[in-house]
């Protein structure tokens, strides 16, 4: 595989990372999301203390202060809450720091962390004071209800696009670790071992043990993990296309055994079984699209001895690679035809489900015991190994869940400073409304329309923006879940509760004033 130098870290052929080049990406971007969603909601929780501060700035103007000393005044509080946390995030950059270095195997010494840190943190503080500096200068003059709404909305189209991106993943992750299109991997393990004089009665004596449920008989190789592989060339065959030359495909020599063992599907024709003559073969839906074939049962083609095969069944696609790798042509033949190419050291076994450790400790010491001049063998779970696949996508998932948490915070908090200054605002209005009968109830359902609004325009953006994102991302994998409309509804629905939730006490306690006292204060 041919490989550039510079793409060696990101493209490595023959060694994929705990966690992909291209998701490490994808959480840098959602957190750039964060720290703009965090921007805009400090800049609405900034907007409001200003408001709440009316009568302290009028005052200082009235006690000489001009518009030149108020811009101090404010900028220096602003910049020093800017420091506080360019402190407090680089005592977390220095905790979690071992963790993701060994996460994203990051060899890079921690003097050149800290120091693009501080870089990427000055930069962060200079444009976010830089667009502090429109509120602080905008307020003096208007009202910016208009524009922390407009901050309140790009908070939902960002935290409704993370949850949304997140839960699909989550979805089809799940989706692949639960398809019957992957080979079965639940309670399957190899047993790959070298040549010893005492290695005739082992699988037998591997039989008494009581985890083992069962051990497929004959030589075979295993799929998960890969134990090896044997490769035709295909130049001859029935109604051959003119615009294709050869199609390379993989020989697996097994037939029925391994599809049981492996609960692989037949969907037309007959399996292969061990005693069949070895010019049958079954081929998978794959490999009869490539050959051109419609209906591929009784088509012949000649292998690389140019002795001619016949196909008698065909089996569904399945998966035994890394998810995102494409499925290959494959072609299933009797044992007898490439003896040569199984070494004979391989075994494939049930175990109990549940009691891989025991299984593998019993192993271990009946080799230890009995067979110690076996100097080599590995010990393999299908489904460990298969987990290995999707680790990058787990780890991938847990960071976007604790960004998806950390956007619904931001978002509930600048809801809440919202809430407050309008609360605030309208003080007189509530009093009034209530002295003419409304009740508190009613006031609280003003409000909710108001911020229900907010959410529903949110909404309508991030769900279309998230699909235009996660939809690609699933077309990497040859196993794909569906976008359900369901996923829409319920993200929505929860989210419109958690935000009701959250304004709903503040609403209740400026409803529950006495009107009375509110007027005469106003």
């Amino acid at each position: 595989m041919l490989t550039p130098l510079t793409r060696l870290r990101y493209d490595r052929p023959f060694y994929e990372g705990t966690v992909k080049f291209n998701h490490i990406l994808l959480f840098a971007v959602a957190g750039g999301l964060v720290i703009l969603c965090s921007l805009f909601n400090y800049l609405t929780l900034f907007v409001s203390r200003m408001r709440m501060r009316e009568k302290e700035i009028s005052l200082r103007k009235a006690c000489g202060s001009s518009n030149r000393h108020l811009m101090h005044l404010l900028s220096v509080e602003y910049l020093l809450t800017l420091l506080l946390s360019i402190f407090i995030g680089l005592l977390l950059v220095e905790l979690v720091q071992p963790t993701f270095k060994e996460l994203a195997e990051i060899q890079t010494a921690s003097s050149g962390i800290y120091l693009e840190t501080a870089i990427y943190s000055g930069l962060i503080a200079l444009l976010s004071f830089l667009i502090s500096l429109f509120p602080i200068y905008y307020f003096r003059r208007r009202s910016l209800q208009a524009v922390m709404k407009s901050f309140i909305v790009f908070q939902f189209i960002i935290s409704i696009g993370i949850i949304f991106c997140t839960t699909v993943m989550i979805k089809q992750v799940h989706y692949l670790n639960h398809s019957d299109r992957i080979v079965e991997r639940k309670g399957k393990a190899t047993f790959h071992y070298s040549d010893a004089a005492s290695t005739a009665s082992l699988p037998e004596e591997l039989k008494q043990l009581p985890v083992i449920t069962s051990i497929l008989p004959g030589k075979h190789e295993a799929f998960i993990p890969r134990t090896g592989r044997i490769y035709w060339t295909i130049k001859e065959w029935d109604d051959k296309p003119a615009n294709i030359r050869e199609i390379p495909i993989e020989v697996v020599t097994s037939g029925e055994q391994i599809c049981s063992y492996y609960n692989l599907k037949l969907l037309k024709g007959r399996m292969l079984r061990e005693d069949d003559p070895q010019k049958e073969v079954m081929i998978n839906e794959t490999a009869t699209r490539q050959f051109g074939w419609k209906d591929p049962i009784g088509k012949t083609f000649l292998s690389n001895d140019s002795v001619r095969m016949e196909v008698i069944g065909i089996i569904r696609d399945f998966c035994k690679e890394p998810p995102t790798v494409p499925v290959r042509p494959v072609l299933f033949t009797t044992p007898g035809l490439y003896t040569t190419f199984n070494s004979g050291n391989t075994l494939l076994f049930d175990f109990i489900e549940g009691h891989w450790k025991e299984c593998k400790s019993k192993i271990e010491t009946l080799i230890n015991e009995k067979h110690p001049d076996i100097n080599y063998y590995t010990l393999s779970s299908a489904e460990e190994e298969s987990a290995l696949y999707l680790q990058s996508e787990n780890a991938l998932i847990k960071l976007l869940d604790f960004v998806s948490t950390v956007c619904i915070l931001i978002s509930v908090f600048g809801i809440f400073s919202l809430v407050t200054l309008n609360c605030e605002r309208r003080r007189k209005e509530i009093a009034i409304r209530k002295v003419n009968g409304a009740t508190g109830n009613t006031i609280i359902r003003m409000f909710l329309k108001e911020y229900m609004l907010l959410l529903c325009i949110g909404a309508a953006i991030a769900f279309p923006i998230g699909y235009l994102i996660i939809h690609p991302w699933l077309q990497n994998y040859v196993i794909q879940t569906t976008i359900n409309a369901w996923i829409y509804l319920v993200l929505f629905i929860a989210i419109g509760i958690i935000v009701t939730a959250s304004i709903i006490w503040r609403i209740r306690k400026a409803a529950s004033q006495n009107p009375a006292e509110v007027i005469k204060s106003e």
